[in-house]
């Protein structure tokens, strides 16, 4: 822009010297580019950007970037050297037959104007061969033959892809495995801790009066029962995982489901002096979840505030009415430093306590974001310092007749 202006203002005085009114038009014309060069100045050196967006700093970035590719600039400008040598020579030797010569002439750059075309054509290919790649499409292909300009190049994207499939490929068969054997051991381990609860149950039924006898069978219990837990989890995150779950998406009233899951918990919040707030709209708000799925993540929500949240705080549950989504969002101030990244905490068997003397055995995170997304929703985990937050959001939909809760 500047320099148009100045362009047409040096244009306009040299045309117009023995002229006063095309003189002073010139003039305005140089003063107005002279003001915009000036603001345009003073804002870059504002930004600390004069130098990055001025012309000597792409040169040097140019200077740079053909220091680097120094044999390909070689070759480059000695085909544009070459091609000028022979426009010229076709000029000198013209003489009385130019005519024959701009027809030469004409011909050469018709056939580079076809080369150039005919590459962009193989180019385009290659690109919209790399955008399907990209987009997750591995069965995309390129026929060397097809682009023999950049042969090389399309064999290099093929390859690339056969290794993204064979990663992917072996990916997935290690999960599989992953998630039968843990289904196995889960069945294995079951009967005899089946047994070993069962015969917990008798002792406990028995007259025994030793209090250290007594002590024993508590603790047999207690963590028999964590075990068995432990196993249910296990075979839920293996299913949810792998997909091998049923999933009934209905209309579903998420304001009650988040009172009835606070009506759950809210005892065993106060056994540890904390305090549950749930702020939640007058109006009913329907999503389009499984409930079944869903008690499951609020299930695993809230035990995880009882395990984890810090003795005499509270707990924060806040359902937002948004025209597209319902989020919801749960809070609170962890117990022990939240020395670990967010996404980190969803992985399976990570646990933010880090000394695990807790009860929790690292799966209720996982297994909530693995049921929000086959609901089509969303779980994202933010950390402060040691507050704790947790944020769903669910797609909404219009209520039906008679509400599922």
């Amino acid at each position: 822009m500047h320099l148009l202006l100045l362009c047409a203002a040096l244009a306009l005085l040299l045309s117009s010297l023995y002229s006063v009114p095309g003189m002073i038009i010139s003039l305005a014309l140089v003063g107005l580019w002279a003001l915009t060069f000036g603001l345009s100045l003073i804002r870059k050196l504002k930004a600390k950007a004069a130098y990055r967006t001025s012309l000597l700093h792409l040169q040097v970035r140019l200077v740079k970037a053909i220091a680097r590719h120094t044999s390909l600039f070689l070759k480059t400008m000695g085909l544009v050297i070459l091609f000028t040598i022979l426009q010229l020579f076709l000029f000198i030797s013209a003489g009385a037959h130019i005519g024959i010569s701009l027809f030469w002439l004409l011909i050469i750059n018709f056939d580079i104007g076809f080369l150039v075309v005919w590459a962009a054509i193989q180019y385009k290919k290659i690109r919209q061969v790399t955008d399907k790649m990209a987009e997750g499409d591995l069965d995309a292909y390129i026929d060397p033959a097809s682009v023999p300009v950049f042969s090389k190049l399309a064999r290099n994207v093929n390859s690339t892809q056969n290794a993204i499939q064979i990663a992917v490929q072996n990916a997935t068969r290690s999960e599989r495995m992953k998630t039968e054997l843990i289904t196995n051991v889960s069945h294995d381990i079951k009967t005899p801790l089946t047994s070993i609860i069962s015969y917990v149950d008798l002792l406990k039924n028995t007259q025994i009066e030793d209090p250290k006898a007594l002590e024993y069978i508590g603790i047999l219990e207690k963590k028999s029962k964590r075990l068995a837990q432990l196993m249910a989890d296990l075979v839920e995150a293996s299913k949810v995982t792998s997909g091998n779950i049923a999933v009934n998406l209905e209309p579903l009233n998420i304001s009650e489901l988040i009172k009835q899951a606070g009506g759950e918990f809210e005892s065993r919040l106060e056994e540890r002096n904390i305090q549950l707030l749930c702020r939640l709209p007058d109006h009913p708000v329907t999503v389009l979840a499984d409930g079944r799925h869903m008690w499951r993540v609020l299930d695993n929500l809230f035990g995880n505030a009882v395990k984890y949240a810090l003795d005499g705080t509270r707990v924060y549950v806040d359902l937002l009415d948004t025209p597209g989504d319902a989020i919801i969002s749960i809070k609170n101030i962890s117990r022990e430093a939240l020395n670990i990244q967010p996404d980190e905490l969803t992985e399976r068997f990570v646990r933010g306590d880090s000394s695990r003397y807790t009860e929790g055995s690292g799966l209720g995170l996982s297994i909530a974001k693995s049921l929000m997304e086959l609901q089509h929703g969303v779980l994202n985990i933010q950390i402060d310092g040691d507050l704790f937050k947790v944020i769903l959001f669910l797609k909404k939909v219009d209520p039906p007749t008679t509400l599922t809760a």
